[in-house]
């Protein structure tokens, strides 16, 4: 685990204030090439450039496309959503290299507008960004591996991840060797939400905090120490979760023990299983990351005024769309914190110990 980049994101996120382990902003996870999503906007049109991650495409297309088509107006011309498929990691280091110009920006996490305002010196982000959905991070784990760990009457941790990552034993320390060692993948922190997200929720828990990380929390011995220990079983960094999820469906448990990934991957893995062994999402006992995908207006030089405002009407029509029902159709929660989730996230293919969703902590 290379220190310059990955402490960068870390010290970043501390810089703003910290995020609460319990409650901070991928879903699917960031892969993207800036395939543009719609067509060319009309002559006379209030043009909003909007670069999103690509776990939300499937729910974002069709949505963009209705807006256009309904040519809602803002100061007596209609306002035409460009719409570009872009990670969250990518689409961060653009903009602030000034290479990618959007009015607005729907990264899977707001740790990216935390970075890209810490990396750009300058508040192109606000502070407060309404969601467009919810998925949290979990650790996806086989199911036979996660019984041998004692799920479901057992509540699982990081605790347990880091006395597999430092056993020598492997499973063995649980009393199945015929599972052998322990590997964990996840993707790389410096591009990925879900890699990210991961190495943050190590160093909470490392520490035994849930909110409040500093800086000397992230320099200290012990925590590097736990950090490292971890990730010494790291047996791959996909370049996404969906990679990660294609290798795990070709590959079983040869590939990997476990990985950390969002609930939708987890969900879009195990719809597709069929009979076979699938995958349970283990939401850790520390608390664990929710992925916010906000809906960012930038607050920057190349925005016109009118253009923020059509970024407004846009996000407000999404607000009326997503209903809990849409966002469960394609495997998110709703945007609220207070809204419970609804059919299809259920326990019966997350294979949770209870239904997802209330409370202060996921799951």
């Amino acid at each position: 685990m290379k220190r310059s980049q990955l402490l960068i994101l870390i010290l970043a996120v501390i810089a703003v204030g910290g995020v609460a382990l319990l409650s901070a902003g991928g879903g699917g996870d960031d892969s993207g090439d800036g395939e543009t999503a719609t067509e060319a906007a009309p002559q006379g049109a209030v043009r909003v450039p909007f670069a999103y991650s690509p776990e939300k495409e499937k729910l974002l297309a069709p949505l963009i496309k209705r807006f256009n088509s309904e040519r809602v107006e803002v100061g007596g011309k209609p306002v035409f959503v460009e719409g570009s498929v872009v990670s969250s990691g990518e689409a961060e280091a653009d903009i602030v290299a000034g290479d990618l110009q959007p009015v607005a920006w729907s990264p899977a996490s707001s740790l990216w507008g935390r970075l890209l305002n810490f990396e750009a010196d300058q508040e192109l982000a606000p502070d407060e960004n309404p969601s467009i959905v919810r998925t949290p991070l979990v650790i996806a784990m086989w199911e036979p591996f996660a019984k041998a760990l004692g799920w479901p009457g057992r509540e699982i941790g990081f605790k347990e991840i880091i006395q597999l990552a430092r056993s020598n034993q492997g499973f063995a320390a649980f009393g199945h060797p015929e599972f052998g060692r322990f590997k964990l993948v996840h993707t790389n922190p410096d591009y990925s939400t879900s890699g990210l997200e991961a190495v943050v929720a190590e160093y909470y828990a490392a520490t035994g905090k849930k909110e409040g990380l500093t800086e000397q929390d992230v320099e200290s011995s012990k925590a590097r120490a736990t950090v490292r220990d971890i990730e010494r079983s790291i047996v791959h960094y996909g370049d996404t979760t969906l990679f990660i999820a294609d290798q795990m469906r070709k590959e079983g448990p040869g590939y990997a023990s476990a990985a950390a990934m969002e609930e939708v991957t987890l969900l879009d893995f195990n719809r597709t299983r069929g009979d076979a062994d699938r995958l349970v999402a283990i939401y850790p006992k520390e608390g664990t990351f929710y992925s916010d995908s906000p809906f960012i207006v930038l607050n920057a030089p190349w925005v016109k005024p009118e253009q923020a405002a059509g970024a407004k009407a846009f996000q407000q029509f999404l607000a009326e769309k997503i209903t809990p029902e849409l966002a469960a159709r394609f495997g998110f929660r709703p945007p609220s914190l207070d809204a419970k989730p609804v059919a299809p996230i259920t326990a019966s293919l997350t294979r949770m110990p209870r239904a997802a969703g209330g409370g202060s902590t996921v799951g």
